[in-house]
């Protein structure tokens, strides 16, 4: 009798071990508070949960990514509402799973409803999530990294704020008329929260690594949101600012997997634009087949030429503009825009003392101002004959000084 009790206290503990390594995924050791009791509100047991983590950190509950919505998740999974609020996803996901489960989109907030915040100028939206605890305070995970009490405030790292109107407050009411899983009891076994959607492992990930190599970010206003896995469902690693350089090492034509400064990722392709290397110079791809010009490797006096094309792992692009500033301050010494190029961004030669001779292709349409401020003051630069009166009206504009002489081609 002795030896079964001795093999059952053995398994309950394996059990009890379990339950609590899939509830954290990745640090077993790190757990929630569970010195708490929970009675029959719902309301208030997911509360009384979430108020037993105050000023736990990421790492104390074994959280490895941005982790707001999977605190929600696993407090209501631990207060035993895992059918009222939905298991652990993105805020996204959490905001949708909510819905379809019942919950209802509210003006008035009041204790127990969840907050979204949702951000204007992000790719993604949907940015963080709390549980209210009055009108006007809220408890919330990963707010300045740890489980915070906050009073009617958010701020992320690029400024977006709710008293800006950047970010709005939307509150949603889950449905507690469903009931609990579970009982209360004093010492509650949770059930495992729902495990988020893995990460797809070596063998099943389809990404192919030619697309490595060194993007740009192309957003149009607001930072890349880099992500936990391939897709939006998933949760923010980081945000990656426009016109910021990564490191793809392989992808499949919708997300890649990419590495900025220390994070290590997956952001979509849509918003990131390969950056090649061709015979000393750089290039942005902008397009199916085209591609920008955007300085060279080593500044040196050289005789410059911008190609009408250049080809990379068997494509060819079209070079159709020249970045801003993109010689800016080099020792070029001259330089001859191909036919392709129709727009020449502002500052792109500013500076550049030694350019005394520019050939302007036949397809320029646009100079960027102070192009030319800066450059040699007898610079000759070169146009084509029928396009001359045109052309000088462009050369002014951008800072043609009056020593400066223009020919025909």
């Amino acid at each position: 009798m002795k030896k079964y009790r001795n093999t059952r206290r053995i398994c309950c503990t394996l059990v009890l071990a379990l339950a609590v390594s899939m509830l954290v995924p990745v640090q077993a050791e790190a757990a929630f508070n569970t010195e708490y009791t929970l009675g029959s509100d719902p309301v208030e047991n997911l509360i009384t949960v979430a108020e037993a983590q105050l000023d736990k950190k990421q790492e104390d509950l074994g959280y490895t990514t941005a982790w707001c919505s999977y605190f929600v998740s696993d407090c209501a999974g631990l207060a035993g509402l895992g059918n009222i609020i939905p298991g652990r996803s993105s805020v996204a996901g959490l905001y949708q799973s909510l819905l379809d489960s019942g919950a209802a989109v509210v003006e008035q907030p009041q204790r127990g409803d969840l907050v979204f915040y949702y951000c204007t100028k992000e790719t993604n939206p949907w940015v963080h999530v709390g549980i209210m605890l009055s009108e006007s305070r809220s408890i919330e995970g990963n707010f300045s990294s740890k489980v915070s009490y906050v009073e009617n405030q958010y701020r992320d790292s690029y400024g977006h704020t709710v008293t800006s109107g950047d970010v709005k407050r939307v509150y949603v009411r889950p449905d507690y008329s469903g009931g609990m899983i579970t009982p209360p009891s004093p010492d509650p076994i949770p059930e495992p929260a729902p495990a988020p959607e893995p990460v797809p492992s070596k063998d099943e990930c389809k990404c192919v690594d030619s697309y490595a190599g060194t993007y740009i970010v192309v957003t149009a206003e607001s930072p890349l949101t880099m992500r936990a896995g391939h897709g939006t469902q998933y949760d923010m690693v980081t945000r990656i600012p426009k016109g910021s350089e990564v490191k793809v090492s392989k992808a499949d034509g919708a997300w890649a997997h990419v590495k900025w400064k220390t994070y290590s990722g997956y952001c979509s392709m849509e918003f990131l634009a390969q950056k090649l290397t061709v015979s000393g110079c750089y290039y942005q791809v902008t397009g199916k087949n085209k591609a920008m010009f955007l300085g060279i490797q080593k500044d040196k006096a050289v005789n410059l030429v911008v190609p009408d094309t250049v080809s990379y792992n068997g494509k060819k692009y079209q070079v159709t503009k020249i970045a801003a500033s993109a010689l800016k301050g080099t020792k070029i010494k001259s330089i001859k825009i191909g036919k392709n190029v129709k727009k020449i961004g502002s500052s792109s030669f500013r500076s550049c003392k030694n350019l005394k001779k520019i050939v302007i292709g036949s397809s320029v349409t646009s100079i960027g101002k102070n192009t030319l401020k800066g450059v040699y003051g007898r610079a000759n630069i070169q146009v084509p004959k029928k396009k001359k009166a045109d052309y000088l009206k462009l050369l002014k504009n951008a800072g043609m000084g009056k020593n400066m002489t223009v020919s025909t081609y």
